[in-house]
C-alpha cells in the first residue's frame, strides 16, 4: 500500500515538475520571438481622458513607450489592475520624462470601463481601439501575459510582460528606461 502512495506522488511531482519545466520553455520561446520585434501602433485612435475625448500624439513620439493591451476575454478587472496602474504611472512619469504609457483597451463595454477610470483618479489617456487594430495588424499572443510592452524610440520591443506586481521585471523596465 505504501508503494501505491509512493508511485502517486512521484507521479504528480513528475506532472508538476515537466508542466512548470514547459511552461518555462512557453515563456523563454516566446519572449525571443517578441524581443526586438517592431510594433506597429495605430495613431489615428480614439483617445479619452477621464469622461473627454483627447488628442495626446506626443506620447507616440518618447524615447520609451510601455503598450498595454486590454481585450474583453477573460477578466477584464483582473487583467488591468487599475489602482497599481494609475500609481506605477505617476511615479514613473514623475521620475521620467522621456517614457509614456499607450494603453490600447478592445473591450465590449466602454461606458462601464470609463466610469472605473473617473471613480478611480485614473488620469491619463487611454485608447479605445474599437476596431482592434492593435492586435490585428501586430498578431498579439493569446496569453494576456505577453499583452504589456517596453519599445524603444523606434517601436522595437525592449521587454515584455506585465511589470504589475512583478518587481523584479518591473526593476528591468527601469533600468532601461533610465539609459
Amino acid at each position: 500500500m505504501n508503494n501505491k502512495i509512493v508511485s502517486k506522488c512521484l507521479i504528480v511531482f513528475a506532472i508538476f515538475f515537466f508542466s512548470c519545466s514547459n511552461k518555462k520553455q512557453d515563456i523563454e520561446r516566446a519572449v525571443n520571438e517578441w524581443i526586438g520585434r517592431e510594433i506597429v501602433l495605430p495613431v489615428n485612435v480614439k483617445m479619452k481622458l477621464g469622461m473627454k475625448d483627447t488628442s495626446c500624439q506626443d506620447l507616440f513620439n518618447k524615447d520609451f513607450k510601455i503598450v498595454i493591451y486590454v481585450d474583453s476575454s477573460g477578466c477584464t478587472s483582473c487583467k488591468f489592475k487599475i489602482f497599481e496602474l494609475r500609481n506605477l504611472i505617476r511615479t514613473t512619469i514623475n521620475n521620467h520624462k522621456n517614457v509614456s504609457f499607450l494603453i490600447y483597451f478592445n473591450l465590449k463595454n466602454y461606458f462601464e470601463l470609463q466610469h472605473r477610470l473617473v471613480s478611480n483618479d485614473f488620469n491619463y489617456p487611454v485608447i479605445f481601439d474599437y476596431d482592434d487594430r492593435l492586435n490585428s495588424v501586430n498578431k498579439l499572443s493569446k496569453n494576456s501575459n505577453f499583452h504589456t510592452f517596453l519599445l524603444d524610440k523606434n517601436n522595437e520591443i525592449i521587454l515584455i510582460g506585465d511589470p504589475i506586481g512583478r518587481p523584479k521585471l518591473w526593476n528591468l523596465y527601469l533600468q532601461q528606461i533610465s539609459k
